[in-house]
């Protein structure tokens, strides 16, 4: 999932590529039904750039 390399989000960066057309609820939802991978450190959620800006692009059939 994750490289070494991979530039991380925390859950207000996330929201913010998806210009509010996502809420908070939704993401922790997304999260919890393994439909968007993220990782727990230190009771916070922690995303891989490169992948959300993927699944994003497959959600809106941009790619």
């Amino acid at each position: 999932m994750m490289e070494a390399n991979d530039k991380l989000l925390n859950s207000k960066q996330v929201l913010d590529l998806f210009d509010g057309h996502l809420s908070y609820r939704t993401l922790l939802n997304l999260v919890r039904e393994k439909k968007l991978k993220a990782l727990k450190v230190g009771g916070k959620l922690v995303f891989s750039e490169r992948y959300v800006l993927q699944w994003r692009d497959r959600q809106l059939g941009v790619a």
